[in-house]
Parts: structure tokens; C-alpha cells; sequence
């Protein structure tokens, strides 16, 4: 299984958060929990490389439900995309400092617990190596510290505020509503004010005769 690069591990995200997870199936949470030990890079044939520099990458231990070998409940993924959705809120302008023209959901604070390592690999025959820091916690708090890192080391990456829904989404080329329903439903909108326009112009004309 090829490893997820950072900007498909960001997309990945923000698919999740914008999932109804309400819908999901018993197969659906098996494949969510797999997907976000993908994302972690904690699959069977991945290695989790999350670059923060040149020499340094960060790498994550999840420890499932903070107890070994017990898998997510759908409460605990529940609890993750919230706290998925609350970060990527922050990202595109929606917490308590945001602009008063767009929504905000109530503030909360995130506490992350993990602990921190960092170690200094070197390759044979060579002085120069690279560090690791390695990061071990639950699964929710490795999701969390990845995504920190990977939205700060990737500032202009296309995260976006649907313009008709206010949904956080990934953007794709020169898209700019989230989905083609809100892509009709502004152009809907559009024409309507465009036709209470040029009917109010048509009274306003009748009026003055």
C-alpha cells in the first residue's frame, strides 16, 4: 500500500470531517479505522513520514482508545471528527476572531495529550542524518498533532469556505462551492435577485410615467 503524501493525508481530513458519519455501516467504521491508520501512516506496509523540515519528519504510535489492541468505538470517532472539524474551522477563519459576516460554532478548546521523542537517525558511513520525533497517544490525539503539523508546514494548501454553505472543502482547480448542488443552488439565487432586480427597474420606470 503506497503511503499517503501530506496533501492527501490534509484532503483525506477534510473528507472526514465532512462525512455524515450517521450513515455509516458496520463495514464503513472498519474501513474509517483503517483509513485513519493510513493517514497516520500505521498501516502494515507503510512508514509514517510526515516532513516538518529537511532533516525532520514526525512519526505517530497511536495507542487505539488509549488501551493496546482495542479498536476506535463509534464514539471515539465520533469525538475525532469533531475535534478534525474544530481544527480545520480555526484553518479557514471560523473561530472567535473570525469576521462577524461569517457563522461561528461555539469555541472550545483542544487539549492534545502525547508523548514527545526525538531521535537521530544516521545512515552508515555518514556524519549527517535526520531526526524523528516520534509521538505516542491515543488515536485521536496522534490524528490531531499530525494534522497540526501537516496544516502548519503547508500554509497555501487549498482549504476553502464554501462561499453557499459555509462547509470547509478542498478545493480543486478554480472550484468554488463545495458540491454541484451548491453550485446550482447559487446560480439559482443569482437569477432570482437578478430578476427582483430588473423588476423593481420595470416599477420604478411604470412609477415615473
Amino acid at each position: 500500500m503506497r503511503t499517503m503524501t501530506g496533501e492527501e493525508r490534509i484532503e483525506f481530513a477534510v473528507r472526514f470531517a465532512a462525512t455524515n458519519l450517521s450513515h455509516n455501516r458496520e463495514g464503513d467504521w472498519l474501513n474509517l479505522e483503517d483509513d485513519l491508520n493510513r493517514f497516520l501512516g500505521a498501516g502494515a506496509d507503510d512508514e509514517i513520514n510526515v516532513k516538518l523540515s529537511e532533516s525532520a519528519y514526525i512519526t505517530a504510535t497511536p495507542e487505539q482508545g488509549g488501551i493496546s489492541g482495542r479498536s476506535p468505538s463509534e464514539q471515539d470517532l465520533h469525538g475525532i471528527q469533531a475535534d478534525v472539524q474544530q481544527l480545520l474551522d480555526w484553518y479557514v477563519g471560523l473561530g472567535p476572531a473570525a469576521s462577524s459576516k461569517r457563522p461561528r460554532r461555539p469555541f472550545r478548546s483542544i487539549p492534545i495529550t502525547l508523548d514527545y521523542r526525538v531521535v537521530r537517525l544516521r545512515h552508515q558511513g555518514r556524519t549527517r542524518g535526520i531526526s524523528v520525533i516520534v509521538v505516542a497517544g491515543k488515536l485521536r490525539d496522534c490524528v490531531l498533532a499530525v494534522l497540526l503539523h501537516l496544516l502548519a508546514q503547508q500554509p497555501a494548501i487549498p482549504i476553502e469556505l464554501c462561499p453557499e454553505c459555509r462547509k470547509v472543502f478542498y478545493r480543486q482547480r478554480r472550484q468554488v462551492f463545495c458540491s454541484r448542488r451548491c453550485t446550482n443552488r447559487a446560480m439559482t439565487n443569482r437569477k432570482r435577485a437578478r430578476d427582483r432586480e430588473q423588476a423593481a427597474e420595470i416599477q420604478n420606470k411604470r412609477n415615473k410615467k
